[in-house]
């Protein structure tokens, strides 16, 4: 029986329904979003496969191998963000390992980032040989096995001390742990930078100090898209600009006899016109015809005696590998930040919250 128009009418109609419901529940952005984080998954897992990582085939020789695979004790953390984010996820990955003494393996993905700025890892990658790490969104791979991991939150350990399943991925770094324990971690993640560019830091340091002390302040400047990221996460309200900076220059100047201060920045351009012009003001180039790379701009900033920052956890780590005292921009948004809420939970010794708010009031 040939289905009439008024049928193929009704069914087109049903069909523009679902399809709308299905955009009101999944926005376009959110859909994208999902589809990008799938590709990307996916891109990595064929770039381990053509490194030679992993290979497609099964390389257990019996069920025996497969069954030991599948009963390892393994936990690891999903990879978000870049560097910063890294050693955060790097250390609540450790701290909760430590926790529920269990072993914890770092994601390739993080693993291989870390080793740009380090000369060895504090702890072990997944055998990607063995394991399934396309990402935490695994629906499609290449891997010859895959194994479903159980999500948890990093942040639901807080009093855990026993995890029931063997594969598990850590949602989220949890900042509150990881600053509660902030020093521990510095001085591991310290001890660990590249040898190579340390030296080449210091030679570079060592042509300011011709006699006397000189007090050495980092200053790191997050501009570009954290700006916006702030914006829509946590509703900044108050952006932090040049008067920041220059109030916590001063706090420095009236603090020591003599002080030189050394800027980085995803926005030298910004910097240069807003800050330059005091003689104790420094925009250093480690190389003589390209910008500083971000291991160069990191390291130099943890070689330093004090810092100054604005947002993120890449300024956030740089001040506790550097020591000293760090003064840090607060209260800008209208939601709690999360890494502005652990250290007032914690107030690490010598950081100090400079109120933004304020400082925008002043002449």
């Amino acid at each position: 029986m040939v289905p009439s128009n008024s049928n193929y009418i009704f069914l087109l109609f049903v069909v523009s329904c679902i399809l709308i419901r299905m955009l009101t529940m999944f926005p376009l952005a959110g859909v994208y979003r999902y589809y990008t984080r799938i590709q990307d998954a996916r891109n990595f897992a064929t770039e381990l496969y053509e490194e030679g990582e992993f290979s497609t085939k099964a390389e257990f020789s019996t069920k025996a191998e497969q069954s030991e695979a599948d009963s390892e004790i393994l936990i690891t953390i999903e990879a978000m963000g870049r560097f910063g984010n890294f050693l955060m996820e790097t250390a609540t990955l450790l701290l909760i390992g430590r926790q529920v003494n269990r072993p914890v393996h770092l994601l390739p993905q993080v693993g291989r980032k870390m080793l740009e700025f380090l000369d060895d890892l504090p702890l072990p990658m997944v055998d990607t040989r063995r394991h399934c790490v396309c990402g935490s969104d695994c629906r499609e791979c290449i891997c010859h096995t895959c194994i479903k991991w159980e999500k948890i939150k990093s942040s639901e350990f807080s009093n855990r001390t026993e995890i029931k399943s063997n594969h598990v991925l850590l949602k989220h770094y949890d900042t509150s742990r990881v600053t509660k324990n902030l020093d521990e971690m510095a001085k591991m993640f310290k001890s660990k930078l590249k040898r190579s560019v340390v030296s080449q830091v210091q030679n570079y340091l060592h042509q300011f100090n011709n006699s006397g002390t000189i007090e050495y302040v980092g200053v790191h400047v997050r501009r570009t898209d954290y700006i916006k990221f702030v914006k829509k996460r946590w509703q900044l309200t108050s952006p932090v600009d040049e008067r920041f900076f220059k109030h916590c220059m001063d706090y420095f100047r009236k603090r020591f006899d003599r002080v030189k201060f050394f800027v980085t920045s995803d926005d030298l351009t910004w910097c240069e016109e807003k800050l330059s012009g005091q003689p104790d003001v420094y925009f250093p180039k480690l190389n003589l015809k390209r910008k500083n790379t971000p291991q160069q701009d990191f390291t130099l900033l943890s070689q330093m005696n004090h810092s100054i920052y604005d947002y993120g956890t890449f300024g956030y780590w740089t001040a506790a590998l550097a020591g000293g005292i760090t003064m840090v921009a607060s209260n800008y948004s209208k939601k709690p930040e999360m890494h502005m809420e652990a250290i007032k939970q914690w107030n690490p010794k010598n950081w100090i919250l400079v109120d933004i708010p304020t400082i925008l009031k002043s002449p």
